[in-house]
């Protein structure tokens, strides 16, 4: 069952441009927050959507891509775009 809102907040967040910059500076591991020209707001954003995963680590902070986020955001958009026949194909009859 879809949650329309909390799916909604998710796709807004993906469809921002500071978020994607920051998801795509994170593509080749963790970095430390100080050294990402980006807001706070947007890692607390991310943060929440477990997107992101922060740790400190010897007074500093580091952020990288939360693999479960990752893998629910996947998995939301392909419940979005599954359709009928992609259920038949897995043997799967009812939807």
């Amino acid at each position: 069952m879809h949650n329309f809102k909390e799916d909604s907040r998710l796709f807004r967040a993906l469809g921002d441009e500071n978020n994607l910059s920051l998801l795509a500076k994170l593509f080749e591991g963790e970095k430390e927050i100080s050294t990402i020209e980006n807001t706070s707001g947007d890692i607390e954003e991310l943060s929440a959507l477990q997107l992101v995963r922060k740790r400190e680590e010897n007074g500093r902070c580091y952020i990288r891509i939360n693999k479960v986020g990752k893998f629910r955001a996947i998995a939301i958009l392909e419940s979005y775009l599954k359709t009928r026949d992609d259920i038949a194909a897995c043997g799967h009859e009812e939807f």
